[in-house]
Parts: C-alpha cells; sequence; structure tokens
C-alpha cells in the first residue's frame, strides 16, 4: 500500500509539473492577438471563427525584432494580418488589416518584376522590415554564386526598389518601450463600410494618394445624396474622380498635396462646374493640426470621413482616409490607408509616438446645399 502511494504521489507531483511548465510557456504575443480578435468580432464581422497562423517576426532597418506578424486564418484561407509589438511583458495589437501579410506571399515574384538579375545571380531568403504605421519592406540579399553581392530594399506598399536610408528609422521610444495600453474611453464602434477603398494604383499619376483619399471622401457623399460628384461609370475604382481632384487638389510631383491643396480641391471639386462634373453643392472644410482620438468620434459619429495625412520624412508624406473607430478593447482609428488593404486598424496611442513618424492632422468635409 505504501508503494502505491509512493507511486501516486509522484505521478501527482508530476502533473504539477506538467501544468506548471505548460502556464510558463504561454504565448503573450498571441494571446493578445487572439484577444483582439474575439473583442472585435461584432464591429469585423469576418474575424467570427478565425484563428491565427504563420506569425512572423519583422525586423527594424537595423536587424532589430520589432513585431510579430500574424496571419488571419478562417477555414483555407488567409484573411487579414495582425500586428503585435515585440515586448513580451507589454504586447499590444499595433495594426489589423484586411489582407494576407507580405511574409505570407510570393513576394520574390513580385520583387522579380521590378528588377533584373545578372546571369548565375539569384535572391536569397526574404527578411521582413516593419515600421509603425502601415510601412512594410522587404530585404534581400542577392547571390552571385553563393557569395552575397548586393542588397535590395522593396517598399512593399508601394511596390518600388528603394534604398536603406529611404526606409525610416523605427520610432524612437522611452527605455526603448511602448507606452502601456491605455483604457479604451468606451465599448462602442462605428465604421463607415460604404466609404470606397481606392488605390493608388489605379492610374499613373504621381503623388497621387491625396486625390485618392478625397475620391474615398467625394465618393461616399455621391452614395449619400451628392450625386453629381462623381459618375456612376466611375464607382468601381474611381479613376475619373481621382484624375479631376488631382488637378483640383494642383498635385505636384514633386511635393504631393498639402493640406490647403487637399481641402481647397475638394471644395472646388465639389461647388463649381468644370470638366463633366456638375459642381453644384456647398462644401466646406477644415483642418486639425492637434487632434485627439476623441475629435474622430465626433467626425465619424455624425458620419463624416475625413482625411488624415501622415509623414515619416522630409520627402514621404502619405494621405489616408479614417472611416471609423473602435474602443471595444483599446482605442483605433478605422481607415481605407491608399493601397487597397480593405479596413485597417490603427493603435491611436502608438502611430504619432516621438520619432520619424507622426500624424500631421485631421483634414474635415463637411457637405451642405
Amino acid at each position: 500500500m505504501k508503494k502505491i502511494l509512493a507511486i501516486l504521489l509522484v505521478l501527482a507531483l508530476v502533473g504539477i509539473s506538467v501544468i506548471s511548465s505548460v502556464k510558463s510557456v504561454t504565448n503573450p504575443f498571441s494571446e493578445c492577438a487572439e484577444l483582439f480578435i474575439k473583442s472585435h468580432q461584432e464591429a469585423i464581422t469576418s474575424l467570427g471563427g478565425a484563428e491565427l497562423a504563420s506569425p512572423m517576426v519583422y525586423k527594424d532597418k537595423d536587424g532589430k525584432d520589432r513585431v510579430i506578424v500574424y496571419g488571419v486564418k478562417k477555414g483555407e484561407e488567409i484573411i487579414g494580418r495582425i500586428v503585435v509589438n515585440y515586448d513580451r511583458e507589454n504586447p499590444i495589437v499595433l495594426e489589423f488589416a484586411e489582407l494576407v501579410p507580405p511574409h505570407l506571399l510570393d513576394v520574390k515574384e513580385e520583387i522579380f518584376n521590378k528588377t533584373s538579375l545578372e546571369k548565375n545571380m539569384a535572391f536569397g531568403n526574404p527578411e521582413f522590415i516593419y515600421v509603425f504605421p502601415l510601412l512594410y519592406y522587404v530585404h534581400f540579399n542577392v547571390y552571385d554564386k553563393n557569395q552575397a553581392v548586393e542588397d535590395i530594399y522593396f517598399f512593399w506598399n508601394e511596390k518600388r526598389i528603394v534604398t536603406l536610408t529611404d526606409i525610416p528609422d523605427f520610432p524612437i521610444l522611452v527605455n526603448d518601450k511602448f507606452p502601456l495600453m491605455e483604457q479604451a474611453t468606451s465599448e462602442s464602434y462605428k465604421i463607415l463600410y460604404d466609404v470606397p477603398d481606392y488605390t493608388t494604383s489605379t492610374n499613373s499619376l504621381c503623388n497621387n494618394c491625396g486625390p485618392v483619399a478625397g475620391a474615398n471622401i467625394l465618393g461616399y457623399w455621391h452614395k449619400h445624396g451628392y450625386y453629381y460628384l462623381q459618375h456612376d461609370w466611375d464607382e468601381s475604382n474611381g479613376n475619373g474622380l481621382i484624375t479631376c481632384l488631382w488637378y483640383d487638389m494642383n498635385t505636384s510631383c514633386i511635393y504631393g498635396t498639402p493640406a490647403s491643396n487637399f481641402r481647397s480641391g475638394i471644395v472646388y471639386h465639389a461647388n463649381t462646374v468644370h470638366n463633366d462634373y456638375l459642381g453644384i453643392y456647398h462644401f466646406s472644410t477644415s483642418g486639425n493640426s492637434y487632434p485627439e482620438f476623441s475629435d474622430a468620434v465626433s467626425e465619424i459619429n455624425a458620419s463624416r470621413p475625413f482625411g488624415i495625412l501622415i509623414h515619416w520624412n522630409i520627402f514621404s508624406w502619405h494621405w489616408i482616409t479614417c472611416i471609423g473607430y473602435d474602443s471595444q478593447y483599446g482605442n483605433y482609428i478605422c481607415v481605407r490607408d491608399g493601397w487597397g488593404d480593405g479596413t485597417v486598424y490603427i493603435n491611436w496611442y502608438n502611430p504619432y509616438l516621438s520619432g520619424s513618424i507622426s500624424i500631421e492632422g485631421f483634414n474635415y468635409v463637411y457637405p451642405s446645399y
């Protein structure tokens, strides 16, 4: 009997040890991403029944681990990506998008079409670089007979070759840490799903992200009683409206579309008869250089999408369109990013850290007769 009790005691201790070891290897990154999926299924219905798949660590330009990017899988299909900052003590979902992450796509084929290799040269394995917010790069070593002879850097969002100096530095953080997750201001959300998702690849006009964001906004109002802002035949890709706005905003191939041009171009297009557009309305605009999350909530609650200008160095600016907010777990703004990524969530408390990346302001559009 004593022998049996001793065996049972040993088995019990082994069981406790196994349980403890399981607990000790829990993954805070995947737990954070899974909580995001669970918490936002009401706003993003496609997340119902979704699970994480194929995580990959993305680095900064200096090779330091910065984020973990997960595929979001539903059935056999990858329906999105989730980005979690690489901090075991304070994992935060920085971004969600309804698009397959680069590491689950054939990046070699994409880059091969943009460059040419000499005979006997070959690409090495890709290394993935992430710069918050939204910016993805791919690094390849080029080999000649097993010897690395060249580095190629590819700006994934815009599908073009860049240099290492073109890639922004990862935002400078206090003690190299992200701030602790802020508490949500409320348990609510609102997303204007019918805002178009036009892209900069629609036409060949240079620096066309401002006109694309403007077309997203005016395409939305076209559906909501302001019929003459856009032609019906143009609703699918917005190419006609984007082209017209490019000229209305006096977009430059050198400096793009400044905020003042963005706003004046929208007003001109909506209120002035020109080209084939019957501008008979009374739209007005304004800018907000120091926006708060509550400002985004107010505009979206009034069902008004608006433009956001971000920048990551003196030569690199990009317009995106805010279409919603979600504060069910954390505070996120929901945007169309101009690169065709569907609905994109950006963690409000991390996009404009005191580094090389910042949100330059909100640009509101107010329609009226």
